[in-house]
């Protein structure tokens, strides 16, 4: 095995090649690998490397189709044998020969994934190798030989000045997304995060040459771009990185000149996405994006005799006298007290803004607090709006997507949520094996344990009628419920998805008319479609139930979880305070706390260990039960007063979206599910059938 794979990505080359080439093969580190991916080269850059391939034996040539740097590179990471991979453009150069051995020899003495040092420039008419990068980038520098935290450096750009232990790479599904433009930083940060740690060389260890080339901006370049740097605002966030918002933000306003010229709808719809993660993102965003909208919906002017104002809705203009003007400003901006009397309300276009009496006069007299309020609602109000367009686009292009055309949406659904390739020819993961399932495995009978209604019949049969939450009644119409005949206290929800539920504690407070809009949605939404094609989800009949409200002391109901994988269950984890600062422990089946985490969106804190519940064998027995011959199921149980009660069967959970600690957790669990297994072998068609 060698020691380093130099990763060479080649297109239309031929005038540098040659130096690019050099510098690798004379480096004093002998025992490296030379992987060139020949990206579908026009000019002679083939036949240059043909040349060196039949003088030095470590060189390999990819030859392949036009498909992106990206692309390029990944192709050498997946084929590489070196320990460690590094990565270097082919008009660039190393500039020492003991480059790569001081690296190699560096990061084995540190025990560290990466270890990389500065970074230079020259150009053509000016080969002196240049550092006067600025405060902005200062960054590309170390002062001295040590360990770096990543939390603690935060930059994003120069990855090619270090190297990446391979296995690292592999194991945590590390690649370079699929970007024509900015596809390295998201690279370099998602391996720094997951590394933790690097160890720094106060010495230059890639020379980058500028000034040669121009790029060719096109729309599809700057969506990638826009993409690229969401992809880093989404790590800050996740990983309370600051600094890395901070570039990011940069990033976008040193690429603006190039952006601009290019901006369209969906820029703007990609800007909008960055404004929940960086707040001055969000005031661009409104200012040059929002704030034109709302000239264009809404202007307010004098005529040019000043006797009218010219108010301009939507491009239709009305002319009034100036003297009516007091009524209709009541109707475009009022202020006024709440009920009692403990605030102003102020209403601007139907935006209303609640303000403490004691602040008010200083709120309203100072007219930029006024805007910055009102601003900072509108851009709540239209992020909202654009939220919720994106929800329906998203759920019609499912729902009426040709099903050959699932596997390929999938992968970009995958990706766009985790940043990670999906393998669906080999999946490895948990996460990937969920994916495979939903596609794969949504039989007749996972559809019949899904259905929140129909799964009771089967929990009955299974392990008996008395562990089932009292059921208080069955609807097809929201307008059909007697809530009269319903108790104080109770639980209502649809059987054809997952979240859609209220739980009602005072039913004299139960404001039914939204209520009734929530249901009205649901009822008429196929769950399958909603979120990354949960396809046992999509032939349920819809249904509103309602069960008894199981109550405690404490106001917060554990949810007992059991992981189960064939029949026989694996872990266990524990939900608590699930509405408010939601924490989980993961149990083994000896109720023994572990250190391994599993959540959704982000890492949930553990709880201190609580006791073992008093049904725990019986929810134990009851799972495995419930479990046989099923590839993986999570059952859910709950524990009131001592008695058991069967919550739900869930084949999805986050729809394969889960984040682990460690990273190693997903692979653990994602060996445990055998593929081969299909569920509908063990549960006939007619037995579904029937309990329908």
């Amino acid at each position: 095995m060698a020691k380093i794979s130099v990763i060479i990505p080649v297109y239309n080359v031929e005038k540098y090649l040659r130096e690019c080439l050099d510098s690798v093969v004379n480096q004093t580190l002998k025992d490296i690998e030379i992987i060139c991916v020949n990206d579908g080269s026009t000019d002679n850059s083939l036949e240059i490397l043909k040349e060196y391939e039949k003088q030095d034996s470590r060189i390999k040539i990819i030859d392949k189709k036009n498909e992106g740097v990206a692309a390029a590179r990944n192709d050498g990471i997946r084929i590489a044998t070196g320990e460690f991979v590094c990565f270097i453009d082919p008009d660039d150069y190393y500039p020492l020969v003991d480059i790569l051995e001081d690296l190699y020899t560096n990061a084995k003495q540190n025990d560290v994934y990466i270890c990389g040092g500065e970074f230079s420039c020259f150009t053509d008419n000016n080969r002196n190798l240049t550092q006067n990068f600025g405060y902005t980038f200062e960054e590309y520098l170390f002062p001295e030989n040590k360990l770096i935290k990543y939390s603690d450096y935060q930059f994003d750009y120069g990855y090619h000045r270090f190297i990446y232990n391979k296995n690292f790479l592999l194991q945590n599904k590390i690649f370079y997304p699929k970007y024509k433009r900015f596809q390295d930083p998201p690279f370099m940060v998602n391996a720094m995060i997951t590394a933790g740690n690097f160890y720094a060389l106060n010495k230059i260890t890639y020379a980058y040459r500028q000034g040669h080339q121009t790029i060719k901006w096109t729309k599809e370049k700057v969506y990638d771009l826009l993409h690229g740097i969401l992809d880093n605002l989404k790590y800050a966030d996740r990983y309370h990185l600051s600094k890395l918002s901070e570039y990011s933000e940069n990033r976008l306003m040193q690429h603006w000149r190039f952006i601009e010229p290019m901006i369209n709808l969906k820029c703007w719809f990609i800007i909008g996405q960055m404004c929940k993660y960086n707040t001055n993102i969000a005031h661009f965003y409104y200012e040059n994006f929002i704030k034109k909208i709302i000239n264009n919906i809404f202007s307010f002017n004098n005529d040019d005799r000043k006797l009218h104002k010219v108010i301009t809705v939507l491009g239709m203009k009305f002319k009034i006298r100036r003297k009516f003007m007091k009524n209709i400003l009541e109707n475009i901006f009022s202020v006024r007290n709440d009920d009692r009397k403990m605030h102003k309300i102020i209403t601007f276009l139907g935006i209303k803004i609640k303000i403490k009496i004691k602040n008010a006069r200083k709120n309203i007299t100072n007219f930029e607090n006024l805007k910055t309020e009102i601003r900072s609602e509108i851009m709540r109000e239209f992020r909202g709006e654009l939220n919720n367009l994106r929800r329906n686009f998203e759920y019609k292009l499912c729902k009426y997507m040709p099903e050959e055309k699932y596997p390929e949406y999938l992968k970009d659904w995958y990706y766009e949520k985790t940043g990670e390739e999906l393998n669906l020819k080999n999946p490895q993961t948990f996460n990937e094996k969920l994916q495979w399932l939903k596609l794969y495995d949504s039989t007749p009978f996972k559809t019949m344990l899904a259905d929140k209604y129909l799964v009771r019949d089967w929990v009955k049969e299974k392990i008996g009628e008395e562990y089932l939450i009292p059921l208080l009644g069955v609807w097809e119409n929201f307008d059909d419920i007697d809530f009269d005949r319903l108790p104080d206290k109770f639980v209502l929800k649809t059987n054809h998805g997952s979240g859609w539920n209220m739980i009602v504690k005072d039913k004299s407070k139960f404001n039914k008319q939204q209520a009734k809009c929530k249901f009205d949605k649901w009822m008429h939404t196929n769950f399958a479609y909603v979120y990354g094609f949960e396809l046992h989800y999509k032939n349920i009949k819809p249904l509103i139930i309602a069960e008894k409200y199981l109550e405690t002391e404490d106001g917060d109901l554990k949810d007992y979880k059991f992981l189960c994988f064939n029949g026989e269950v694996k872990y266990v984890w524990v939900d608590k305070d699930r509405y408010c600062g939601h924490k989980r422990n993961i149990y083994d089946t000896n109720w023994n706390l572990l250190d391994k985490k599993i959540a959704e969106g982000h890492i949930y804190d553990n709880f201190a260990p609580c006791e073992k519940p008093y049904t725990y064998e019986k929810m134990l027995q009851f799972a495995k039960i419930l479990s046989q011959n099923i590839n993986f199921v999570r059952v859910d149980f709950y524990e009131h007063n001592q008695k058991l009660y069967f919550g739900e069967m869930t084949f999805t959970s986050a729809s394969g979206l889960h984040v682990y600690s460690p990273a190693t957790f997903n692979y653990e669990l994602g060996s445990l599910i055998d593929l081969t297994n299909n569920t509908f072998e063990y549960e006939s068609e007619e037995q579904c059938q029937r309990l329908v």
